[in-house]
């Protein structure tokens, strides 16, 4: 779960495509199983921007 999560958000992110939370339909009963430390190992394999997106999709699952 983790890794996809990161691949989605490298990708859209890699195309220029604005990543928006309450558009993007996540299931929010999956992403209280995201091991948030996992997702950010796999984040920092890729960019800053990556990282930061990851982020903020924490902080916007946890409201």
């Amino acid at each position: 779960m983790e890794k996809a999560l990161v691949d989605f958000l490298y990708f859209k992110l890699r195309h220029g495509i604005s990543i928006d939370f309450d558009e993007e339909r996540f299931d929010a009963d999956i992403l209280k199983k995201i091991e948030w430390k996992k997702a950010l190992e796999y984040a920092e394999l890729f960019n800053r921007v990556t990282i930061n997106k990851l982020q903020d999709c924490r902080n916007w699952s946890e409201c």
